[in-house]
């Protein structure tokens, strides 16, 4: 999973591996380091953004899971119930459409293939 933490928001995204295990019930995870920050996404009765100390927990409904899941859909985006708002969200990770500079040190993960003009939608130039 990669993450991006803005002020009221943040963008969580997904492998197809980690899709897989959402939709069979598992917990996916990920932490800055040991003993700190962290992030478990899980299905849940309803989807809501929990924030305990280090630990951002999003549960996710069946309904957002099942349009997370569709081929179609590049990702959901929800907000929180908190004061002030948090918007957050959850998109599948795809192939980068610009290269990366190199001192990014950035590991290649699995990716999900790229919708229909998915490249020409965010085609947005270098990253260095």
């Amino acid at each position: 999973m990669k993450v991006r933490w803005m002020p009221k928001s943040v963008r969580m995204r997904i492998t197809p591996a980690e899709l897989s295990a959402l939709i069979e019930g598992q917990v996916i995870s990920q932490r800055l380091g040991p003993g700190s920050w962290q992030i478990e996404i899980s299905k849940g009765e309803e989807s809501r953004l929990t924030l305990k100390g280090a630990l951002l927990r999003v549960d996710l409904a069946q309904h957002d899971v099942d349009d997370l899941a569709d081929p179609f859909r590049e990702g959901i985006y929800l907000d929180s119930e908190h004061e002030p708002s948090i918007v957050y969200f959850l998109e599948k990770d795809f192939p980068c459409v610009h290269p990366r500079h190199p001192k990014t040190r950035e590991v290649s993960t699995e990716t999900f293939e790229p919708p229909h003009g998915f490249s020409e939608r965010h085609r947005k130039g270098s990253c260095f």
